[in-house]
């Protein structure tokens, strides 16, 4: 049997041009395969969710791009 599951891997803040700080929340996609008992999950997609913003698009490992306002954003 198949089974999904989101979970939050990472948190971190993230600033834009102009100073203003947001908290980036990074969500896992994981798929897993249940036997005898036990679930063994594979990572699949990630994605960035940016706390009472909506989501961004993750640029290079600092870079981000708010997705709702066209903003770049850069890992504190």
């Amino acid at each position: 049997m198949r089974v999904k599951r989101t979970l939050e891997t990472d948190q971190f803040e993230v600033q834009n041009d102009a100073g203003k700080i947001y908290t980036i929340v990074e969500e896992t996609q994981q798929s897993g395969r249940i036997s005898n008992g036990t679930t063994e999950w594979e990572d699949g997609t990630k994605s960035y969710r940016i706390m009472d913003n909506g989501y961004a698009n993750r640029l290079s490992e600092t870079t981000f791009h708010n997705s709702r306002t066209g903003e770049t954003l850069t890992r504190t």
